[in-house]
């Protein structure tokens, strides 16, 4: 069985990076790789991200395995509407103008272990699935639940239940 290494960081960089967006992550992979003169196709960024941080970036309830969809999904958005990267699977990825000056901040956070944690408000729990956790996702959005959470109990009508069975 062939072992699988990290390309993009050492050991000491290791917390720094955990701490990053998977969209500052992606950025510094790209950017390392460039630097490095390699060339990660985005299956290999996916893996990178997932050696980097394992319980942001694997399935849930299975962090021996990575989460393609949710890196796929961060490049795809970086190339697209947001002009972070560009590149194909083919010829590789790099970083656009923005990201650059973003890379060489996050190089120098790094080296300086400076980098903050990421707070993302919606991070997902990894240890039940996402079948399990869907129901409660469709709760909080009802009206019912909206008007529990700013205290207005005596304006709820049946109504307001019935959308979370929509």
């Amino acid at each position: 069985m062939k072992t699988i290494k990290l390309k993009t960081a050492s050991q000491t960089e290791l917390e720094s990076l955990k701490k990053l967006s998977t969209e500052r992550l992606i950025i510094w992979i790209v950017g390392t790789t460039k630097e490095k003169g390699l060339k990660l196709s985005s299956e290999d960024i996916v893996i990178e991200c997932w050696l980097i941080n394992p319980e942001k970036h694997a399935l849930r309830r299975y962090n021996e395995f990575p989460d393609s969809h949710t890196v796929m999904k961060r490049i795809g958005e970086m190339k697209g509407k947001k002009g972070l990267l560009s590149g194909s699977e083919m010829s590789g990825y790099s970083l656009s103008g923005i990201s650059q000056m973003v890379f060489a901040d996050l190089k120098e956070l790094v080296i300086q272990r400076r980098v903050k944690d990421s707070k993302g408000h919606k991070k997902a729990d990894r240890t039940i699935s996402s079948i399990d956790e869907a129901p409660y996702k469709r709760l909080i959005k009802t009206p019912a639940y909206k008007k529990f959470q700013s205290g207005k109990l005596n304006e709820m009508v049946e109504t307001d239940f019935l959308y979370f069975f929509v």
